[in-house]
């Protein structure tokens, strides 16, 4: 499946000003099918217990505080079950009042960043990372609790850049109405954030999401 994207990432923080357009193309793709633990004996119960998760995007970015433009590409492979304690399952008590489930990914990214450290000079450098994804609903399609948590490492870049590049993201989203589609959200991040070159911050943001 592919689907397109856009996202603006605006920063009035002195120690990280920001304002990026960010469009690009997103895909997801799952090449085996799941088995249920729920079906009775004797009925075809086709696929896999765990099987891969594959998604990817491509990014180009209108950095308009420093008048370039900015590229990504990423792959990344989860793994998702629907049998218990695997991942991609859904935990969840006997009233349906929690849920949750998490993911771990392994991935790479191509990064092409112009000025990143010298004025006129364009740094092009792979990047690994692993990354565990957390989701949680405290009260069904209204309080949703995210963790993400990502590991990168640089390689193959002779500049001076940081090659190990933690970052770590909690937020809280309120769904009004029990929807999914708008929500009114709190994070709190902390690493070197792909989104400001690789700068070490630390940052508290209010969010209006809508899903579309």
């Amino acid at each position: 499946m592919f689907y397109p994207k856009v996202e603006w990432h605006k920063s009035t923080d002195s120690t990280d000003l920001k304002n990026k357009i960010d469009g690009g193309v997103n895909f997801e793709f799952m090449p085996f099918g799941l088995k249920s633990p729920d079906l009775p004996d004797g009925l075809p119960n086709k696929g896999l217990v765990i099987a891969p998760w594959i998604q990817g995007s491509s990014s180009v970015r209108r950095n308009f505080i420093e008048d370039v433009f900015e590229m990504k590409l990423a792959a990344q492979v989860s793994l998702v079950s629907n049998y218990k304690f695997l991942p991609g399952y859904i935990f969840r008590d006997k009233k349906d009042n929690f849920l949750a489930r998490y993911y771990p990914y392994i991935g790479y990214e191509y990064n092409r960043l112009p000025d990143l450290i010298t004025d006129g000079q364009t740094e092009e450098f792979p990047t690994f990372f692993v990354r565990l994804f957390v989701d949680i609903w405290i009260v069904p399609r209204t309080v949703q609790v995210n963790l993400d948590g990502t590991y990168r490492r640089i390689v193959n870049n002779d500049s001076a850049v940081r090659t190990r590049l933690p970052i770590m993201a909690s937020s809280v989203y309120f769904y009004p109405g029990k929807q999914e589609v708008i929500s009114i959200g709190y994070e709190y991040t902390h690493g070197y954030d792909i989104y400001s070159k690789f700068q070490l911050i630390q940052l508290s943001s209010l969010k209006l999401s809508v899903k579309i």
